[in-house]
């Protein structure tokens, strides 16, 4: 219940009609509950009869009625309200002060009543005077109920996965920047999927996020348009590192199946088949990688091959009907559709050189340890690589950030640092991953919050269950086609009208049980809150030192297992070599000597 509604209920139609102004808007939404109860207990030791006049309402808020922990419960149930860029120092959070302002709420009420008879002594005392002498001796507190404010969002909704519609055009960015903000101030972790690249060019600008020590800028042309050095993240080590190499092996299978399978063209059940019997001997190779699933997809008659076959074999035997497999019907007719099949989609990827230097070669960052430490990771997608194969590689990192949040559950769930992952136009990344991110990572600590032009554009009922079911704040934009309106109305339980006279940068918040309308900070837009550009080219070379492999001196990616390739691997060490080290340093310092 918001408080024009709540005034409507306990005030005469009079009073209420006269002081309409003020409240007007739901500026605060309070426990109405909780409130009347309070309500009926004061008339009982007052002997009061309702209706409260105006005056005694505003007791009510300023303290004499409530005690202090209900005054605390108002307070965390007001709503996120629009930023005032004009002053933007004037409690940015009103959490921040808010012992300093009910300090103001607690003067007793005969305090009270001797101040009016000091400040308007030749006026008769009235309920109309007393409401005007609150007005004046509290005008700071009475700022924190009818102005707006910028205030973070309510605790039990911001912790779980999250969606948002609107029309292009009308703040969906500019509203994920604003959520990023507020978990970078909270020191939790972040991840960022931009497909247009904007709006993380802007978010690793922030001084918050560029001095951090936090950040992990991912995007394969951050050094220049030859993508030579590149962020590498080779999924066969995600393997190696997991304990659980069974539930390793799946997700990695799955990975695949998400990114080299189309709604045209899904993975069959026997390139599954051979993807998980492939896949565990080859993981234990060194320097493996997909590379080398690749090559193990070729034809099967071929030497070089039938070499590869016999190494996996032998590497399969702690299970016999998996040798068996890779020995005999690997290399059966029965398999040959599926195996040609696997590799010319494996083959689509690695047209792409960029890409194929992406995920070959030992990884340059651990995504589990990253979002255990609380990174803020910035995923650019702008779609350099081509925009099916950007798209290819944002479900890839998608389908790996899933694994390593599952491969949480070795740690004890409050020592789980939360991560929350934002995702915008999320149409050319929709895949099986969503549904069990939103489905299966909350306990482990992951939360996704999808952005969409059009609610429930390309996703499948099974999808549209899980992402509308499971998220426990749904945010509504304005939106011009009548169809997405009415879409937005069901998933928020807003009225239809309200959301269409959303303006630019308004939204209407489902955080259950309540409705909150608010517009969007402004201080964020493009570049305005940003650091220089002289200290961002050092926060740049920073992150090539550390994230980033220069290809150019370890020569073009290869297949890494020896029996294939007859050679010792890509030649990519686990760290940089000597070379690579001094030429990365002078990037970020022109000044430094090697010698």
């Amino acid at each position: 219940m918001d408080l024009s509604t709540f005034v409507a209920q306990h005030m005469t139609p009079q009073e209420a009609a006269q002081h309409s102004t003020a409240f007007s808007g739901g500026l605060l939404a309070l426990d109405a509950q909780r409130v009347s109860a309070l309500i009926t207990q004061w008339r009982a030791t007052s002997n009061k009869a309702l209706p409260l006049t105006y005056s005694e309402f505003c007791g009510v808020l300023a303290g004499d009625l409530l005690p202090s922990d209900s005054i605390q419960r108002a307070w965390e149930r007001l709503p996120l309200h629009r930023h005032r860029p004009a002053a933007p120092k004037l409690l940015p959070y009103v959490s921040e002060r808010r012992a300093d302002l009910l300090t103001h709420l607690s003067i007793a009420y005969e305090s009270k009543a001797r101040d009016i008879l000091t400040h308007f002594a030749t006026t008769p005392a009235s309920p109309k005077l007393y409401a005007a002498y609150l007005a004046w001796a509290g005008r700071d507190t009475r700022q924190a109920f009818f102005r707006r404010w910028a205030m973070p969002f309510p605790e039990g909704g911001s912790v779980a996965h999250g969606f948002i519609a609107a029309s292009s055009g009308y703040g969906k960015s500019e509203l994920i920047k604003a959520l990023v903000f507020e978990r970078v101030r909270r020191q939790e972790g972040v991840v960022v999927f931009d497909p247009h690249g904007d709006m993380v060019q802007q978010i690793a600008r922030w001084p918050e996020v560029a001095r951090s020590g936090r950040l992990l800028y991912i995007d394969p042309y951050l050094a220049g348009a030859e993508g030579m050095i590149t962020p590498v993240m080779n999924p066969f080590e995600e393997i190696n590192r997991n304990p659980y190499q069974d539930a390793a092996v799946s997700y990695l299978v799955r990975c695949l199946q998400r990114v080299v399978g189309t709604q045209q063209a899904e993975i069959t059940p026997r390139m599954v088949a051979l993807l998980r019997t492939v896949l565990p001997p080859m993981a234990k190779q060194a320097n493996a990688s997909l590379l080398d699933l690749w090559a193990a997809m070729g034809n099967p008659k071929k030497p070089a091959a039938e070499a590869l076959r016999e190494l996996l074999a032998a590497h399969s035997q702690d299970n016999a009907v998996n040798a068996e497999f890779i020995r005999e019907d690997f290399k059966d007719g029965d398999y040959n559709n599926s195996r040609v099949a696997l590799r010319s989609r494996l083959q689509y990827l690695f047209s792409s050189t960029v890409f194929t230097r992406c995920v070959t070669g030992a990884s340059t960052f651990n995504l589990r340890q990253e979002i255990d430490r609380g990174a803020i990771i910035l995923v650019d997608l702008s779609g350099n690589m081509g925009d099916g194969v950007a798209a290819d590689w944002g479900k890839f990192l998608l389908s790996s950030l899933f694994s390593a949040a599952m491969s949480r559950q070795d740690v004890l769930p409050h020592l789980r640092r939360p991560c929350f992952a934002y995702i915008d136009e999320a149409d050319a990344f929709l895949n099986e991953s969503i549904e069990d991110i939103y489905a299966k990572t909350r306990k482990y600590g992951l939360f996704l919050t999808l952005a969409q032009q059009v609610p429930g554009a390309g996703m499948t009922p099974t999808m549209e269950s899980q992402v509308f079911g499971n998220s426990g704040m749904r945010i509504a934009g304005y939106s011009g086609d009548p169809a997405s309106v009415k879409r937005l109305a069901a998933i928020t339980g807003a009225p239809e009208e309200a959301i269409q006279d959303l303006r630019r940068g308004e939204f209407i918040f489902r955080v259950p049980p309540h409705l909150h309308r608010a517009t969007v900070r402004k201080d964020l837009r493009n570049f305005a809150h940003s650091i220089s550009e002289q200290e961002w080219q050092q926060v740049k070379a920073d992150q090539l030192a550390r994230y980033y492999r220069d290809h150019s001196l370890t020569g073009k990616p290869q297949a890494g297992m020896p029996a294939y390739g007859g050679h010792g691997g890509s030649g990519t060490p686990s760290a940089a070599s000597d070379t690579e080290r001094a030429r990365l340093q002078r990037l970020r310092d022109p000044d430094w000597d090697h010698a």
